[in-house]
């Protein structure tokens, strides 16, 4: 038994390091962010194969065999926004080949090449794994059962000394970020403001949200303190006060 939990431990941290080795040593701290730890690397990639295998349909003979070619890992928002743009594109790289060794190895097949995508849940409590047998397919599915899917806005913000921001949101994509950190969707240069003071997001049925992201002087809507992520609906004609920095909503679109 203990060269059983020998040999899963040594399966995760060797999955864990070959994600890390993806980004190389070219990518900063800020773009790589905060990484998972070997054992949650090793979840996910066994939620994958159970994904894979509970999902199958049948080919041409009546046999299932044929296996989902998308699979949409989404992570709670407090995981997601940990992380770097890069490590999460390195991470779905890794899990990629995962997949692609289950389906190889149980001889299954296709349509197209499996690949796995990061993304978040905004309101899951644990990671939620969906999938698909051709890219699309899920939204294409929403609209079919008459929800209206919306793929992308903008919100434009007017802070109190003038300065503008146009931030445009994209559903199931990343999150954008306010804060002084550079590189973000809205750098705002003041002390009171974390480096990743909050974020905005955009749902697929078109709502927009506001998290504080647990920053040092808080935020608030409306006069309301906003609980560390959490998300609240955002809407035109809002106030957002990130510490010292009040912001205007003059717009959704």
């Amino acid at each position: 038994m203990a060269r059983t939990d020998e040999s899963i431990f040594d399966k995760a941290e060797g999955l864990a390091r070959r994600v890390l080795e993806r980004l190389g040593a070219r990518v900063d701290d800020r773009l790589a962010g905060d990484s998972l730890s070997a054992r949650k690397i090793s979840d996910l990639a066994s939620q994958i194969e159970r994904a894979i295998e509970s999902n199958l349909k049948e080919d041409g003979q009546g046999v299932r065999r044929v296996a989902p070619s998308v699979i949409r890992v989404l992570l709670t928002h407090e995981e997601a926004s940990s992380l770097g743009a890069k490590y999460k594109e390195a991470l779905g790289a890794e899990l990629s080949q995962v997949a692609r060794e289950f389906i190889n190895n149980r001889r299954y097949e296709t349509n197209d090449p499996a690949v796995v995508e990061i993304g978040s849940d905004l309101f899951a409590k644990s990671t939620v794994i969906k999938t698909a047998f051709e890219k699309g397919v899920a939204q294409k599915d929403d609209k079919a059962k008459g929800s209206q899917v919306v793929d992308e806005k903008t919100v434009a913000l007017v802070a109190s000394d003038g300065r503008s921001f146009r931030i445009k949101l994209k559903a199931d994509s990343d999150p954008a970020y306010i804060g002084r950190a550079s590189g973000i969707a809205a750098r705002i240069d003041d002390a009171s403001i974390s480096r990743l003071h909050c974020s905005l997001a955009l749902r697929a049925a078109g709502d927009v949200v506001i998290s504080d992201l647990g920053s040092s002087n808080g935020s608030a809507l409306n006069g309301r303190p906003l609980a560390p992520d959490r998300a609240h609906a955002l809407q035109s004609g809002d106030i957002v006060e990130l510490g010292d920095v009040r912001l205007t909503v003059t717009d959704i679109v």
